[in-house]
């Protein structure tokens, strides 16, 4: 299980209508979901030995690329995604 909350990275606020997306290493999605209106989110992953991508991404912000590697993550993985604003 991967879980983790978006925030705006000024303000702190939760974000919600973000796009979580999970890309495999041949740039497949595989996983996506939204978060609530805490900006909270979980995906049932089970990776298999590999690297992936988690793209996050809010419009008006700058998205977040976030790197996997499932040889050295341990599950349940918890993070926290913070996203810029665009000026």
């Amino acid at each position: 299980m991967l879980y983790g909350k978006i925030f705006d990275s000024n303000t702190g606020i939760p974000l919600d209508l973000a796009k979580v997306t999970v890309f495999n290493s041949k740039n497949e999605a595989v996983l996506e979901t939204f978060p609530s209106h805490d900006g909270t989110f979980s995906l049932n992953i089970n990776c298999k030995e590999g690297t992936y991508k988690m793209i996050t991404f809010k419009e008006g912000y700058y998205f977040s690329y976030t790197l996997l590697d499932s040889t050295t993550m341990t599950l349940p993985l918890a993070l926290e995604v913070s996203l810029r604003k665009r000026k």
